[in-house]
């Protein structure tokens, strides 16, 4: 866990963060992450466009890949999800997470 947690936060200062804010970042989407893969989770997070979105996640609803589809190349930079409120597949990235102390 620990590693995976350096190798985001490796990546998150080049999105103009600093690394201790890219490691509290980093934290919390691991931990984000290890929560949606147990229940449903509520999150917020900031989109393009600069509008909030809550979506509930959860890893276990999401469905399987088309047998024809390539599959795509793993970024840890983003988070996706199965939004159960939409039934729909959907990602953030982890830069947009909107986290408690902001």
């Amino acid at each position: 866990m620990k590693k995976s947690v350096m190798i985001l936060a490796a990546q998150l200062p080049k999105l103009s963060q600093s690394l201790s804010a890219a490691l509290k970042r980093a934290w919390v989407a691991i931990k984000l992450k290890a929560q949606m893969a147990e229940k449903a989770t509520g999150f917020f997070y900031r989109k393009e466009d600069g509008t909030e979105r809550y979506a509930i996640g959860f890893n276990k609803l999401m469905p399987a890949p088309k047998p024809d589809a390539r599959p795509k190349p793993y970024n840890p930079l983003v988070i996706t999800y199965f939004d159960v409120t939409v039934d729909a597949v959907r990602s953030c990235r982890v830069d947009r997470l909107i986290m408690d102390n902001e």
